[in-house]
């Protein structure tokens, strides 16, 4: 039996803005912030679980091994607020990062999906969210200027 030849893999496309010495700085919509939590996502009709790696207003990094195709759509749950119940937001897969990549850090196996709000209730929320999470940052940072200057 011969084996099939590798397909050369698509490449895709960098998104950013290139220096003259070459470095790419990405440009997004929406800035991101750190976080993990608990993240379920549907395919077809069963719920898998992942973790968050990034959030922004326009979407969340998934970390997991069980990934979506790039476009297909899916359903997000996640909470937001312990008092609440979970959030459900529908989503388009992005892109897609198969395996860890190694670079000056490390980036886990997962896809980025765009939130798709179906009304503007959704989309104050995730922004709400997302804004109170920058202002903790930013709190928690000027605490430790000032303890470092004290």
């Amino acid at each position: 039996m011969s084996e099939e030849p590798k397909k050369p893999r698509k490449k895709r496309e960098k998104k950013g803005k290139e220096t003259n010495s070459g470095q790419l700085f990405h440009t997004r919509k929406h800035a991101r912030v750190t976080l993990q939590m608990d993240v379920e996502y549907n395919i077809g009709e069963q719920f898998e679980k992942g973790v968050s790696y990034n959030i922004s207003r326009g979407g969340i990094f998934i970390e997991s091994d069980k990934t979506l195709p790039e476009g297909e759509t899916t359903t997000l749950r996640f909470v937001l607020d312990a008092e609440q119940a979970p959030v459900e937001i529908k989503g388009r897969v992005a892109w897609v990062r198969r395996e860890e990549g190694k670079s000056l850090v490390e980036h886990p196996a997962g896809m980025g999906v765009e939130f798709i709000y179906d009304d503007e209730k959704s989309r104050n929320l995730v922004s709400g969210f997302v804004r109170d999470l920058f202002d903790l940052l930013r709190i928690m940072a000027i605490a430790e200027k000032h303890r470092k200057d004290h």
